[in-house]
């Protein structure tokens, strides 16, 4: 009388009546029939079993029964060596094992290649509640039928459930559902419980993409997937770029930096050395005479020669890789006057400089043969160079030659493309 009493206070504590409180199902797990002729592989008849069990007894929505002692019950019912059961064959088995679920399966192949068929069914009624097949090398097909069984727990148990079909650009990548492997694309209908789930897939030689999927009751959720080529673990890389240089000295005009680099990919490292060039950098300047104003044609050369590192910090897309990168090196800067009406170059300076930067881009379709990439830059040098200008001394005096110092620091921006071998 007082556990009575305890019972309806516990239940009425907690919310749930009685009679709606769902009891969880019992699965035991017979031992599977060999179909592949080899008895070099009779040992998977209870392996596999021994394996499953292991991982339904992680699942908390059904209970398993311990398979000690099982295998000789059922060995009575002549389960083992048939593999077909019949619906009295299937109740008494249940009843003898206290379980209202029984899993059977079979397998066949080979080493290289074992195939498993897994069936849950009901001892009641003998109806297939849930249905799986499995194929993998005999190293991973434990482990895989584990994992496969888990996922038709929820099925077993009778709870809610809706289909997913999953396709991918090239087909044949591996699926995962909340990190269970459940075969490869094309997927069609296959049974998974409602709610949120991972869904992962991977190919060699392509970028894995991962999402999550809402699974509604008896809804079938469709997913397509075009997956990226992957970056090999090490590509070699020859580019070329443009760079439209704006400097921070108001002296100086924007200016053009054409490049060419030879880089190395290493995951999501990239290590590069480049040379830079930008032929005339004009600082061209007025100034005034007692017979009116004169200028003087000016520009600087820049011959750049750069080690680089860069790394992608995350991933934006499938077709747009960022980074983010340090640079430096060694700079040579030579300083000419023009002359004349054809413009004779006289160098009148040089300078040699080290410089450091920073830059941040996008490569697009970056596992592509051909990427393009574009690119911004903050470049500074450490020194400033000695700029020499005209100052007129008035009505009386020739104009004399004045020193100043110029930062060559700028912020650039360009682009261009790169051949991946």
């Amino acid at each position: 009388m007082f556990r009575t009493i305890a019972f309806v206070a516990a239940t009425a504590i907690s919310g749930v009546p009685i009679f709606a409180q769902k009891q969880m199902k019992t699965v035991a797990v017979v031992n599977f029939v060999n179909s592949a002729g080899q008895p070099g592989l009779n040992y998977l008849k209870t392996a596999l079993p021994e394996s499953i069990t292991g991982s339904l007894s992680a699942s908390r929505e059904i209970s398993v029964v311990e398979r000690g002692g099982l295998t000789a019950l059922l060995r009575e019912l002549e389960l083992e060596q048939s593999g077909v059961v019949n619906t009295g064959e299937v109740a008494r088995a249940g009843k003898l094992a206290r379980a209202d679920v029984l899993l059977m399966g079979s397998f066949s192949g080979n080493p290289e290649k074992i195939t498993v068929t897994l069936k849950a069914v009901d001892v009641v009624t003998g109806v297939v509640l849930e249905g799986r097949s499995v194929s993998a090398p005999l190293a991973e097909i434990l482990e895989l039928c584990g994992q496969t069984s888990l996922a038709m727990a929820s099925a077993i148990a009778g709870g809610k459930t809706g289909l997913v079909t999953v396709t991918s650009s090239p087909e044949g990548a591996e699926i995962l559902i909340d990190g269970i492997v459940v075969g490869k694309t094309p997927l069609v209908e296959y049974k998974v419980s409602t709610g949120s789930h991972s869904l992962f897939l991977r190919k060699s030689g392509y970028r894995e993409e991962e999402k999550t999927i809402n699974i509604r009751a008896g809804k079938t959720e469709r997913y397509v997937e075009t997956l990226a080529p992957a970056r090999e673990s090490v590509q070699m890389f020859l580019g070329f770029g443009y760079q439209r240089v704006f400097p921070s000295a108001a002296a100086l005009q924007a200016g053009n930096v054409f490049s060419g680099q030879l880089g190395v990919n290493f995951g999501r490292w990239t290590a590069d050395i480049a040379f830079a060039f930008n032929n005339n950098w004009n600082h061209t300047y007025s100034y005034s005479t007692p017979f009116g104003s004169l200028s003087q044609k000016r520009e600087y050369t820049v011959s750049a020669f750069l080690l680089g590192i860069a790394v992608e910090p995350f991933q934006l897309g499938q077709y747009v890789s960022p980074y983010v990168g340090v640079f430096g090196g060694f700079t040579i800067v030579n300083d000419y006057r023009l002359k004349g009406s054809d413009d004779e170059r006289e160098r009148l300076a040089s300078f040699d400089l080290l410089q450091l930067g920073v830059k941040a881009g996008l490569e697009i379709m970056p596992k592509l043969r051909v990427s393009l990439f574009l690119e911004g830059r903050y470049t500074a040098f450490t020194s400033a160079i000695q700029r020499s200008t005209f100052v007129s001394q008035g009505i009386l005096g020739e104009p004399t030659s004045t020193t100043s110092d110029l930062n060559l620091t700028n912020f650039s921006i360009g682009g261009g493309a790169r051949l991946n071998f």
